[in-house]
């Protein structure tokens, strides 16, 4: 299986969760199935 790696910031969470059939909602699914690798720094992380 081949993954994609990918920077996820907080908007891509949230509007995740607001519409969970937009794009980012689409993202964080992918993350969930393992295809995407998010790619996180502390910064992200606190926020």
């Amino acid at each position: 299986m081949k993954r994609y790696y990918a920077v996820v910031d907080t908007n891509v969470l949230v509007s995740s969760m607001l519409k969970s059939e937009s794009i980012p909602g689409q993202v964080v699914d992918l993350i969930l199935l393992g295809k995407i690798v998010p790619l996180l720094n502390e910064e992200i992380i606190v926020e």
